[in-house]
């Protein structure tokens, strides 16, 4: 199989506010109340209230609900929602996980706010919860209201899945028609689920959008534009895949110096970062 070609898209990971109803445990205070019940007992709430200024009801009212599995309260997360992949993130765990929209990234694929119902089966719980605390658990009863997240301009709400790309391929082997497939990679790796997720839903929008030629950069192989009748593919060899092998290896085999040179350094592959950490460490200077 040989790569024809291969197009940077910019696949949406979108920031949030979610109100939910929900019946929690862990956080501060939760862990508070429990460290000092197992200290004095769960029968002393006026001992658990004093070193935690709260008021005796309000930690009798804590102690009941957290006996009974959780404090159902109302309360707003911010999150982080990957549409392609299915899940809610918390905030924290943005690194590494979306990057800023490039303005000529290639191909972007639109994609409405989330919705209430969109969110029921993301693993919401698990986001929440790990938002909470390592000792935290939320069970989410139900959502109440779903906003974009807007109160900072230093940061959009709107980012991107970092390093994707659309490959072509074509089998090596000649046929008539010509067959063509369509892959989606990150960090050079075919993507099964980022794949599956952009034919259920993109496939017309990706045909519309070449075959308008708006991304037409570069002359457009002949085989791509005979058989899928596309404009405006952006011709990168080889396979993302096979480059990374190659860096890898010119990185590993490097005695005197490694040099590298991009357009940004804003964000850095962590498999890159490392490669480069480890030429460090052997002692090979490295210049970005």
């Amino acid at each position: 199989m040989s790569v024809i070609c291969a197009l940077a898209i910019q696949i949406p990971v979108h920031r949030i506010r979610i109100s939910v109803r929900c019946l929690q445990t862990g956080g501060p205070v939760h862990t508070a109340v429990l460290r000092l019940a197992d200290y004095y007992g769960s029968d002393s709430p006026e001992a658990i209230a004093e070193p935690l200024g709260l008021p005796i009801p309000r930690v009798q009212r804590l102690l009941s609900d957290l006996a009974l599995g959780g404090e159902l309260i109302e309360r707003e997360f911010v999150m982080w929602v990957d549409h392609a992949r299915g899940q809610v993130l918390p905030y924290n765990a943005l690194t590494g996980v979306a990057v800023l929209p490039h303005p000529a990234g290639g191909i972007e694929l639109p994609l409405d706010w989330p919705t209430p119902k969109m969110l029921e089966n993301m693993g919401m719980s698990a986001g929440l919860s790990w938002d909470v605390g390592l000792e935290g658990n939320v069970e989410v009863h139900k959502v109440l209201d779903v906003t974009a997240d807007t109160r900072t301009r230093a940061l959009p709400n709107r980012l991107r899945l970092p390093d994707t790309h659309l490959v072509v391929t074509q089998d090596e082997s000649p046929r008539q028609p010509v067959e063509l497939k369509l892959a989606i990679t990150q960090h050079g790796q075919d993507d099964a689920l980022l794949t599956h997720w952009v034919r259920e839903h993109y496939t017309k929008h990706l045909h519309q959008t070449l075959k308008e030629g708006k991304l037409a950069n570069t002359p457009v192989p002949d085989t791509v534009r005979k058989v899928t009748e596309q404009d405006g593919w952006d011709t990168l060899e080889p396979h993302p895949g096979v480059f990374r092998e190659q860096i890898t290896q010119a990185v590993e085999d490097a005695t005197q110096r490694v040099a590298v040179l991009a357009p940004s350094f804003t964000f850095i592959p962590t498999w890159l970062e490392q490669l480069l950490k480890d030429a460090g460490d052997r002692g090979v200077p490295v210049l970005l």
